[in-house]
């Protein structure tokens, strides 16, 4: 999966200049212009009320959307020169971006004012028509501050750069550096589990994967996934049982074992024997699993609305899944489980409860620790393993994939690689 390029910082800073000097050194690229949309969409929206284009929900859309058909049909590293200062419309474009699959090196190109400015008043950007040149070069003076402040609402992950001392030249060894970096990746793989464990709090009649259509599917999606080069497949079973696990991998392997209806062998197995790995390894903690007696105890006594709502959210929710199981293909379930409606709405439903006990017994706010608490080991046996080069696979339940998701962004150390591409 080659990394979308993001060019971003004041108008005057560099990107299209930096851009170009990418594009003369990696093979195989081409810029994307986001301007180009916003143009053509002022021009064809007569009637707008939007006086910059990137106000307008649509042009939004068009530039994740495109940037996606762009690299999927041409398989190219994508550059893009782009100025997003609002954090808001970053934050949506991104966020399409990963949806469907896509990683973002995001660049920042700091520069002082006082240079800035010397940039944009030097600069002739329409030759030909000297009064559009003017009226271009005030409007991007007048975009200095707000450029430049955004520097304080940008991403951990972004890079900055020193434009107004560096060279294009050591601009471009620099993101060029930063792109060849062997980080540990990550993939992050949410399923259902096959068998529906009793222990899951929500329970519903789950998808028959063992249909021929089904494994038609995992065995070309286990072919896909493979394709990431995993160096270590972590599946979620009781750590007690990893020999009995690895035995039957074994088995696998020599063709002397037939793959059970469960997530471990139907996709574990499959991946790990297709990367050419010699076992697989288990992420699960069972020694802080949720405690919620407790909770569950006082809920209906201390709030008997938000104990009926609770349990009404709880049914919905069966339902709506039972619904899915039984009427969406197995990629459409995949797709469903590992999107973002998903991750909030599993986590949602852990915090809903969090007030139970508050200033007495604590009763809500400890059951949610519980859950985070194991959550956080899991965790744990990601970093522990994880090292420069190092390729992980995680295929678990959606819980607790909802949360390691948002541990591995805060991880500086870590790199996530998308599933959505892949399904």
């Amino acid at each position: 999966m080659k990394e979308i390029i993001w060019i971003n910082g004041a108008f005057g800073a560099g990107k299209t200049t930096l851009a170009q000097e990418l594009q003369k050194r990696i093979p195989h690229s081409l810029i994307f212009d986001p301007e180009r949309f916003g143009f053509m969409l002022q021009s064809m929206l007569p009637h707008t009320d939007f006086d910059d284009f990137q106000d307008i929900p649509l042009w939004r859309k068009l530039v994740a959307r495109n940037i996606f058909e762009f690299y999927k049909e041409y398989d190219v590293q994508i550059i893009v020169p782009m100025t997003l200062v609002n954090k808001d419309y970053r934050d949506e474009i991104f966020n399409q971006l990963k949806e469907l699959g896509l990683v973002i090196k995001h660049f920042y190109l700091d520069i002082d004012k006082s240079i800035l400015e010397k940039r944009i008043t030097n600069q002739v950007m329409f030759s030909e028509n000297k009064n559009k040149d003017q009226v271009c070069r005030d409007w991007r003076l007048a975009q200095i501050d707000r450029c430049l402040n955004s520097k304080l609402n940008l991403d951990d992950d972004t890079t900055l750069l020193n434009s107004g001392k560096l060279t294009v030249e050591k601009l471009a060894d620099s993101v060029l550096s930063n792109l060849q970096s062997k980080s540990c990746k990550v993939m992050l793989f949410s399923t259902f589990h096959f068998e529906n464990i009793s222990k899951d709090l929500v329970k519903n009649s789950v998808k028959n994967v063992m249909l021929a259509e089904s494994q038609c599917y995992l065995e070309k999606l286990s072919e896909r996934i493979s394709e990431y080069s995993p160096t270590t497949v972590f599946l979620e079973y009781d750590p007690s049982d990893d020999e009995k696990f690895n035995n039957l991998y074994q088995k696998y392997l020599k063709g002397e074992y037939q793959l059970s209806n469960n997530e471990v062998d139907q996709l574990g197995f499959r991946i790990a024997k297709l990367a050419k790995l010699n076992r697989v390894d288990s992420f699960d903690e069972r020694n802080t699993p949720w405690q919620a007696k407790q909770l569950f105890d006082e809920l209906e006594i201390e709030d008997p609305n938000l104990y009926k709502e609770f349990n009404k959210k709880i049914q919905t929710y069966q339902e709506s899944e039972g619904e899915a199981h039984a009427t969406l293909s197995l990629q459409e379930l995949f797709k469903k489980y590992n999107g973002l409606e998903m991750d909030r709405h599993n986590k949602s439903l852990y915090l809903m409860t969090n007030k139970i006990g508050a200033g007495n017994s604590f009763a809500g706010a400890d059951a949610t620790t519980s859950w985070w608490h194991r959550n956080f080991r899991m965790f744990a046996k990601i970093q522990k393993i994880s090292k420069p080069g190092a390729r992980i696979l995680v295929i678990g339940g959606q819980g607790h994939i909802a949360i390691l998701k948002d541990l591995v962004e805060f991880d500086p150390k870590l790199e996530s690689e998308s599933i959505l591409s892949y399904l």
